[in-house]
């Protein structure tokens, strides 16, 4: 939000230091105010929308990737419509920015999964015990990794005492 701000602010001087003609600053229904409310509302909301959606699917590491195809896109863009010869730089630089891509997305999927790292019911137990002068004697703890990602840890806990 404040860079848009940031940047609305400088493009408006700019703007103003360039052409302070009241007449380049009057809106009209034409092109250019389709562009304005276009660029400015529909492809920042749907930017946002689309980020929004892929971090709550794949996690925040997905899609800061994904920012450099922009690059590829405005490259190739620019030679359809545009006509722009795609140099050798231009090139190397989409291998370059491909085989990046390519690797981290290689890289997560052959991560190993983690166990969870919340350890609330071991935490809950272990205060339990603490407060019990019955389970004082001996008590031995197992975290059992389940063979599903999706499921919880296991933790048996098994009471050995002298009586």
């Amino acid at each position: 939000m404040i860079a848009c701000i940031m940047a609305a602010i400088q493009s408006s001087i700019i703007g103003v230091c360039l052409d302070s003609s009241k007449a380049a600053w009057t809106l009209r229904w034409n092109l250019q105010l389709v562009t304005i409310v276009y660029s400015g509302a529909l492809a920042t909301a749907a930017t946002f929308t689309l980020i929004s959606w892929a971090i709550a699917i794949k996690g925040p590491t997905y899609p800061p990737m994904f920012n450099p195809l922009a690059l590829i896109f405005v490259a190739i863009s620019e030679a359809i419509i545009l006509g722009e010869p795609l140099s050798i730089g231009l090139l190397v630089g989409m291998v370059l920015i491909i085989s990046g891509l390519y690797s981290f997305l290689w890289g997560k999927t052959n991560e190993k999964p983690r166990l969870p790292q919340t350890n609330v019911a071991a935490a809950e137990m272990s205060t339990s015990m603490a407060d019990d002068p019955a389970m004082m004697q001996q008590s031995t703890a197992v975290v059992v990794p389940s063979p599903s990602s999706h499921e919880s840890v296991v933790l048996e806990i098994e009471k050995t005492g002298k009586n």
